[in-house]
């Protein structure tokens, strides 16, 4: 019976109109092929004959939907079955009509009774000689009983059994996409099982391993009448299979066994037969239209290998979707005059010299022995050198499927001696498709580069007058429409035409055809799972289904179909026209309907119109469910799919974990009831299932898990591949001998990643290399993506995208590494050009990507060598005119020159550290210069052109400009400013933000958090630093009253520029924060990622209850850390795909830790948020600058800066209406760690709140504890925000412990000047004399006394408590602050302009402060008035204070 496994869910009804008996995906959303001309199943036949009636919304009932994984138990019957839900006109009694005489047919599936007891002549009679009569127990037949008008079965004593269990025939489908077998008998069904498990290894390995899917049907194999007995093999584009070879079955434990007798297995071989009708290929060729034997020097000359003319014929494609060609030969080429005022002479001689150099490359190429190879015709410059001007010559290339069926492709291209016109390209094959929902991204170039000193404009337009092309993006060199696409319908192709026109004349341009692809609907089912009370109303609801393309109304005109299945098929669900009630998108079932002790599969179709000719769309979804008898108990529960708030909506991906809740029903949901269940699970899509373990609130007591709760994590590893769907069980025991097993199901839609069809092993056989350069600064490859295929796509409807980059190792803080990707093109485009090569080992990568974001993704090792003796990086950085590419208007070379740029600013710093290092010297400022000038090109040209808005595009011109800003070792200002805007326009495509930018939601986690290290990786470097290379850098010290004045004077600006670049900060890397919120899966551990000094987390909350059922209060215990081993250890679970940490993260110094303790209403409160956290030690010279020139240094004189910022932001999902936790300080509050390594332990510590939007310091402030270890301080904290530490002297505390006011920043900084980040410079001199903030073992001065102290980090002890902070001087502390603030309110506003201080110390010089609202503050305002008008007062007391000074 274990063999049978497979047969038990899955069952194949012809039904489904295709071109191919192939069954439509089981679940997902799948298109649905086109219409079949195979016989009508046994649903189909009930339709045929009477339709349902108008308020049904069924057509075909029959769709191929998933089985449940059986509830592995004893008595689990083993296989399924199906049944039309529609409802039959009354008008003809059920046994009369043709449908139902159709479907005993089928149900007996061509059985015959005989008798056992009869001559062996009489037996033949009845049987045939192929057949013997032999009895079977519990023999029985189906019939209709006229009385009840309802189907039955009656008795029997002996069936008619073939001889022979064997394959008759087998033969290769037209296209070669499928493998179709003939059997000598009837087989049990199956549906899309792995055909391993039917045919022997190699005959498997032959079929595609483990992509090949297996089902039972009947079609007409030898006549047009006929119903033969077939096994459908369907063929991934991996597959060898070919005409002459054999397959053979398993000898033992086959699946694949006969319908009358499951114990009796097909076995057997058969010769693989050739096509009758064969498909043939689809040959591509493209290259330029143009060559020119002279040609000007592009503007990327310096850094950019100058590449020969090539024809590519890799964008050819067979049938079968299969990469491997038989043969690839170029044929012929033909010469002709070009068109001009005097063309050339053509006779013999001449015609033979001007073919002979593409006749010598094409031998060459026609030589290769790799047919993969051969598809790229590479002329060397020698040979174009040798090229006839005013002739046009045309290529021919000849393609041989394995199928042995031919294609011919053929080109031309013109030769001119001097072309002054631009040759253009539009990346990607000449077809392409653009899913409506996500939008149109085309991107054009001039080959060969942009000529120097020339300027291209670009414009697009639709030659055949496609209305949906607005004119706002018709004039960039990309052609970006953001989703949905309008005034388009599914299927319609659109002619799009870019040109591009040179400054002062001369044009060129280049057509693609774009086929716009409708996103198959959303379908959603909800209804009953798992074991449910045989006495209750069954109601499934698909009205939750939606349309991607239509957003405004995405129920849209949606239609539904449904099916019920059995799992003892061929038993029907239903025995008479008696079949519930259906709506749309509902069907009710009644009690008593449906048989108990069966499991039931209800599947709902869900159609989108679609326009005739059009490929079908529609998406399946299903739950599996037992009627069990209400009168003897079992235990029984609910498994739910974790995902994340970004991925609900999809298909889950097969490259990540996936993550299950099972929930037990009362009475089981108690802590002691679950006790008493045990849980163990399975798949029989993924056995591997069977060995894991869930986690409880008993083996995590702090994972906020209800009593009864069961979370399983699925390893990406062990979900199928090939399935559309996978489903898993949980089987149900109790040790109670009153009770009986349950079982609850699950069906999960599955998203496989592209797979390489060269090879099930090596994803990297589907990357061909060129070197066109090896050696630094110069290196280039070429790195080409082919032989890819999607999982389940049978067509081309959705073309594959890739990614090509480097990889590249970094090594963060503390010593911890991680390996990023330098993102240099993403698109359509299956090959790359990389530059920018660091010496050395590099390896280069490239990933196939699918519409769904689903990525695979292999690297090429390449060796670049050192330059020659005498390179002058400097100089090489210095011959890259940004002048000349901003002029260009190519936003490609400009990208490649900015990754070239990075690699030679790296060289030329290390060669003045070694000159330094050796007695020399050598000046970064040239390479700062430079780099600086760049960054700005870089980023103005990006904001044009609208490429860090867009979804595809800004990761890699982030990629670049990360690379720029981590190339040097001082940026000037204006790069920081470029880099920063740079982020706050790209961090808008992250989506989750209200503001944002991006259309595809479906972006993997793995991109996410790549480009979020380089946006991290960006912010840190737009942040101020402690050194400075401006030239306007002054000098004076705080703890003089000369200093504090001129601070005063002249710092306001500063501090307003690190104030608005914190502020920028914080809000960039919230905005990251959402954005990986969106990603986390509830139940999961954090997402982190970031560097330089930025890093961020998220983890997403999981839903519970507010009590236990025992009435106790649920509590929720979550902890993520923000820093280098949480970005490393977040890394490393991405990309082995092992299981997740639940909810639990270990320590480092070198991270932050928030750790979230939330209890009854507040545990509940969490479900539908995502908490991050945002870790900036890079930014604590920015905040340092803030506070420099504030009160707070007054307010706090003895306190010292240990940190950057920390902050803790609640993120809502989009469907998240409801509050987040509210935080009471006690029994739910967050406890912060944070690293503070230069703490001194003989001094008190302590976390302080701010408020960067009102500038606001609290100084209510909490203790913190220090952790020798770790050298980390921790505090707990009762609300979410942004806090940082700080220390001070035990004899003068300086904090206010209670009745204090919050401190205010604002007014010392005067009004916000965006930009001004040149007077940043001045952050060595705040940060020396103010804060005086020496944390890494230098000397500070403390600003009470000027005394020096030589201060050392505090390592010794374990951890100790540090006492609260405590001030006795409460009325000084808050007088000091409002004095500071009137002061600079005071001159901010200017000598002859009316001033009102918003604060002011009370007469009796009590700590009262007097607020303004709108305008002066009135005398009554204050109540000590004496008669003394409050502003003369006020200005009278700060002229004073500041005269002291």
């Amino acid at each position: 019976m274990g063999a049978w496994a497979y047969s038990i869910f899955k069952l194949v009804t012809d039904c489904t109109a295709q071109t191919s008996p192939w069954p439509l995906p089981a679940l997902g959303n799948a298109s649905t092929p086109p219409p079949t001309v195979y016989e009508p199943s046994i649903c189909e036949s009930l339709l045929l004959a009477e339709p349902p009636p108008a308020t049904q919304n069924c057509s075909c009932s029959c769709q191929p939907s998933p089985s449940p994984s059986p509830p592995m138990l004893p008595s689990s019957p083993p296989v399924p079955s199906s049944s039309s839900s529609s409802t039959p006109s009354a008008a003809v009694p059920f046994c009369n009509r043709t449908s139902t005489k159709d479907l005993l047919a089928q149900l007996n599936a061509g059985r015959t009774a005989c008798s056992p007891d009869a001559s062996e002549g009489d037996q033949q009679d009845v049987c045939g000689y192929d057949s013997i009569c032999t009895a079977i127990p519990n023999c029985k037949l189906y019939e209709c009983d006229p009385g009840m008008q309802a189907l039955k079965q009656v008795p029997c004593t002996a069936l008619c059994q073939p001889r022979f269990l064997t394959m008759e025939d087998a033969k290769i489908s037209d296209d070669g996409r499928t493998m179709f077998v003939g059997l000598t008998a009837a087989p049990a069904p199956l549906s899309r099982v792995p055909c391993a498990a039917i045919f022997e290894p190699y005959s498997s390995l032959l079929l595609g391993g483990g992509g090949a899917l297996c089902s039972t049907s009947t079609m007409s194999l030898y006549s047009e009448t006929s119903a033969d007995p077939v096994l459908i093999a369907k063929l991934p584009a991996n597959a060898t299979l070919r005409a002459g070879q054999n397959v053979t079955l398993l000898t033992h434990g086959s699946v694949l066994v006969s319908a009358y007798n499951t114990s009796r297995a097909f076995e057997g071989t058969v010769e693989v037969r050739a096509c009758d009708s064969c498909v043939s290929p689809t040959a591509v060729l493209t290259g330029p239209a143009t060559i020119s034997l002279t040609s000007c020097e592009s503007a990327s000359a310096s850094f950019m290998p100058r590449v020969p003319p090539t024809f590519d014929a890799s964008n050819s494609n067979d049938p079968s979707g299969r990469a491997v060609w038989a043969d690839v030969t170029w044929t012929t080429v033909s010469l002709s005059q070009t068109p001009g005022p005097q063309p050339p002479d053509l006779n013999a001689i001449t015609a033979t010299r001007a073919v002979a150099p593409v006749q010598a490359s094409m031998e060459r190429a026609n030589r290769l022995v790799n047919m993969s190879d051969r598809l790229i015709l590479a002329l060397t410059w020698t040979e174009v050198e040798s090229l006839r001007a005013g002739f046009t010559y045309t290529l021919e290339v000849k393609l041989t499927s394995w199928l042995d069926t031919s294609s011919i492709a053929s080109t031309s291209f013109a030769v001119y001696a001097n072309n002054s016109n631009p040759t253009v390209a539009i990346s990607g094959p000449a077809v392409q498709t653009a899913k409506i929902s996500s939008g149109l991204r085309l991107s054009a170039e001039v080959v060969g580069g942009v000529c120097k000193g020339r300027t291209v404009t670009w414009s697009w337009t639709s030659p055949t007058g496609w209305s949906g092309l607005p004119a706002s993006v018709q004039s960039g060199q990309q052609l970006i429409i953001k989703g949905p696409l309008k005034n388009v319908t599914h299927g319609q192709s659109i002619s799009l035409r870019v040109t591009a026109t040179y400054s002062g004349g001369g044009s060129g341009s280049a057509d693609v055809v774009v086929v716009a692809s409708g996103s198959a609907p959303l379908a959603s089912l909800k209804g009953p799972m798992g074991d449910v009370l045989d006495n209750t109303t069954l109601l499934f609801n698909a009205t939750a289904s939606s349309d991607p393309d239509n957003p405004s109304e995405p129920r849209g005109a949606l239609k539904y179909s449904w099916d019920c299945r059995r799992s003892d098929y061929p038993t029907p669900c239903f025995t008479s026209s008696e079949q519930g009630s259906q709506e749309q998108g509902l069907w009710t079932l009644p009690p008593g309907l449906l048989s108990s002790g069966i499991w039931h599969t209800i599947t709902v179709t869900v159609y989108k119109n679609v326009n005739e000719g059009a490929t079908p769309l529609s998406a399946t979804s299903s739950v599996s469910f037992r009627p069990r008898s209400a009168t003897t108990p079992f235990p029984r529960g609910t498994l739910s799919r974790l995902c994340a708030a970004a991925a609900c909506s999809a298909p889950h991906s097969t490259d990540r974990n996936l993550t299950v809740l099972l929930q037990l029903a009362a009475p089981y949901n108690t802590a002691s009831t679950a006790a008493t269940v045990i849980v163990t699970w399975a798949s029989a899509e993924a056995p591997a299932v069977s060995g894991l373990t869930a986690v409880t609130a008993i083996t995590n007591p702090s994972s906020g898990l209800p009593a009864g709760a069961f979370q399983l994590t699925i390893p990406a590893a062990f979900l199928p591949s090939a399935q559309s769907s996978i489903t898993i069980t949980a089987n149900l025991s109790t040790s109670s001998s009153a009770t009986t097993n349950g079982a609850a199901t699950l069906t999960v839609p599955l998203n496989g990643a592209p797979y390489c069809t060269l090879s099930s092993t090596d994803p990297a056989a589907c990357f061909t290399l060129t070197t066109l350069n090896a050696s630094f600064p110069s290196a280039a490859f070429t790195l080409r993506a082919l032989g890819w295929a999607d999982v389940g796509q049978d067509t081309t409807s959705q073309q594959l995208k890739y990614e090509f980059g480097i990889r590249q190792a970094i090594v963060l803080a503390g010593g911890a590494s991680i390996t990023t990707r330098v993102v240099q093109q993403l698109g359509a485009a299956a090959s790359a050009t990389l530059v920018g090569l660091p010496q050395g080992s590099v390896q280069l990568y490239g990933c196939a990507i699918d519409a769904d974001s689903s990525r695979t993704c292999a690297v090429v090792n390449v060796t670049v060598s050192p330059p020659a003796d005498g390179f002058n990086a400097t100089a090489a950085m210095a011959a890259i005119n940004v002048t000349d590419l901003l002029q260009a208007n190519d936003q490609n070379s400009l990208l490649q020159a900015a990754n070239q740029m990075a690699q030679l600013a790296r060289a030329a710093v290390a060669v003045g550290v070694n000159s330094s290092n050796s007695g020399g010297s050598s000046s970064t400022t040239a390479v700062s210069e430079l780099v600086g000038n760049m960054s700005v090109a870089l980023v103005q040209a990006m904001l044009s052109s609208g490429a860090l808005q867009d979804a595809e595009q800004a990761p890699q011109a982030i990629a670049s400009m990360a690379s720029l800003a981590s190339s040097s070792t001082s940026l000037p200002d204006k790069a920081k400013d470029a880099f920063m805007t740079a982020v706050k326009s790209a961090v808008e495509t992250l989506g989750g933000g209200g503001n944002s930018t991006s259309s595809d939601t479906t972006i993997s986690a793995a991109a996410l958090n790549n480009f979020v290290t380089q946006l991290c990786r960006l912010l840190g470097a737009s942040l101020p630093t402690t050194t400075s290379n401006s030239s306007n850098t002054t000098s004076a010290s705080s703890s003089s009253t000369a200093g504090r004045r001129a601070l005063l004077d002249s710092q306001a600006d500063i501090a307003t520029a690190a104030w608005s670049r914190l502020k920028d900060l914080l809000a960039m890397s919230g905005r990251i924060g959402s954005a990986l919120g969106l990603q986390a899966v509830p139940g999961e551990s954090y997402l982190a990622a970031g560097d330089n000094g930025v890093f961020v987390s998220a983890i997403a909350m999981p839903a519970t209850s507010s009590s236990n059922s025992n009435g106790s209060d649920v509590k929720l215990d979550i902890k993520l850390n923000a820093g280098p081993n949480a970005v490393t250890s977040s890394s490393t679970a991405a990309s082995t795909s092992s299981r997740r940490r639940v909810l639990t993260a270990s320590s480092s110094s070198s991270d932050a830790d928030a750790q979230l303790v939330l209890v009854a209403a507040a545990a509940a409160a969490g479900a539908g948020y995502s908490i991050d956290l945002q870790y900036s030690p890079s930014a604590d010279t920015a905040l340092a600058l803030v506070l420099a020139v504030s009160s707070y240094a007054d307010s706090f004189p003895n306190s010292y800066l240990l940190s950057g910022p920390v902050t803790v932001t609640w993120n809502a999902a989009s469907s998240t209406d409801s509050s987040p936790p509210t935080l009471d300080g006690n029994s739910s509050y967050i406890t912060l760690t944070i690293p503070a390594p230069d703490y001194n332990s003989s001094k008190a510590a302590a976390c302080l709140s701010y408020n960067v939007t009102a500038q606001l310091v609290n100084n209510l402030s909490t203790a913190a504890m220090y952790d020798s270890a770790t050298h980390r301080l921790s505090c707990n904290v009762g609300s979410v925000g942004t806090y940082f530490l700080v220390e001070y002297s035990k004899d003068n505390n300086p904090v206010v412990e209670s009745g204090g006011k919050s401190l205010g920043v604002g007014a010392l900084v005067g009004i916000i000047v965006g930009g001004v980040v040149g007077l940043l410079l001045i952050a060595a001199l705040v940060v020396i004399t103010v804060l005086i903030a020496a944390r890494r073992g230098q000397r500070r001065v403390a600003t009470n006394s000027g005394v020096g102290e030589t201060r050392t980090p505090g390592r010794a002890g374990s951890a100790s408590a540090v006492p609260a902070v405590n001030s006795e001087d409460a009325p000084r502390v808050a007088a000091t602050q409002a004095i500071a603030e009137g002061i600079m309110e005071r001159r901010a506003a200017g000598a002859d302009r009316p001033f009102t201080p918003r604060r002011l110390m009370a007469p009796d010089g009590g700590n009262r402060v007097i607020p303004v609202m709108d305008g002066a503050i009135r005398d009554g305002d204050n109540a000590d008035n004496k008669g003394q008008d409050v502003n003369t007062r006020a200005c009278a007391a700060l002229a004073r204070q500041e005269s002291q000074l």
